[in-house]
């Protein structure tokens, strides 16, 4: 795929389950959601981030891909994985001209749609509809990544699998909060450029009025759980980290690598050959 240089990473975070052919992403019913999930309606989120990916990817045809990255992370979703709804959803709001109303509503500033907007959205207007099979031949997919660190190594390689070469700019969208675990400690241990790096973030919408505490216990919590356990195991190949990655893959089904498709992950990372291999392979990623 010739010129093709800008990877748009979206990281999974649920899969969606439509619940008709009228479906999408508005309610909590169409995903597979974690409580704190639920606090925050961060389905909406997830809906806002495919659309910001679809925003760039039109906005910067000429370079750009998307990739949506996640596994198969849910057991009673079946062996689906976030990445694949997540572009299922992607190629929803194309074909039925969903898309085109959120770019009117939106506008181009990565704006927030709410879910009461999202759900006055029907396809009956196809002639709003985008060239959507142009559009998503260039929605990939990463299906093996288990948590935040895997998204971004596994759509790197991805990304090369389905170029030759690995990107040469990379922009994320995801949530505010997390912006520093990725720019600042993922991308930062793989040797990224910090120059070649956009990140684009929204945040939870709880629906309480005063919402200070609630952002306050979120950063708390990512810091705890995320941000101070990678600045330990960078790699996250080690407990608990690596647990957490067993809980996310129920299907046993690894990271989906070849040693072949690891080592080719360098030179542009800072680690070497050789620890790449160590780190994973030996704990058998």
């Amino acid at each position: 795929m010739k010129g093709i240089s800008h990877l748009i990473l979206v990281p999974g975070h649920s899969i969606w389950k439509p619940s008709s052919s009228a479906s999408l992403g508005a309610s909590q019913d169409e995903w597979y959601l974690e409580g704190f999930q639920k606090d925050g309606r961060d389905h909406m989120c997830f809906v806002n981030h495919i659309v910001s990916a679809i925003h760039i990817l039109i906005d910067e045809w000429d370079t750009s891909m998307v990739i949506f990255s996640g596994g198969q992370t849910k057991i009673q979703a079946g062996p689906i994985s976030e990445s694949q709804s997540y572009r299922n959803l992607a190629e929803r709001l194309l074909t039925t001209g969903a898309y085109a109303k959120f770019k009117e509503t939106l506008g181009s500033d990565h704006g927030m749609l709410t879910e009461s907007e999202l759900g006055k959205f029907t396809n009956e207007n196809p002639s709003d509809q985008y060239e959507h099979a142009s559009l998503m031949s260039r929605i990939y997919t990463e299906e093996f990544a288990r948590d935040s660190f895997e998204n971004v190594v596994l759509s790197l390689l991805r990304f090369k699998q389905i170029t030759g070469t690995y990107p040469q700019k990379l922009t994320i969208v995801g949530f505010e909060f997390k912006r520093a675990r990725f720019v600042d400690h993922h991308l930062s241990t793989l040797g990224f450029p910090a120059g070649r790096v956009q990140y684009i973030g929204n945040s939870p919408t709880p629906p309480i009025e005063d919402d200070r505490e609630y952002f306050r216990s979120l950063r708390a919590a990512e810091c705890k759980n995320a941000v101070s356990l990678f600045m330990k195991d960078l790699w996250g190949c080690a407990p608990p980290l690596l647990d957490k990655k067993s809980t996310r893959d129920p299907f046993n089904r690894g990271y989906g690598l070849t040693a072949q498709a690891t080592i080719r992950l360098s030179p542009f990372l800072i680690t070497s050959l050789e620890a790449l291999e160590d780190k994973l392979f030996r704990y058998k990623l």
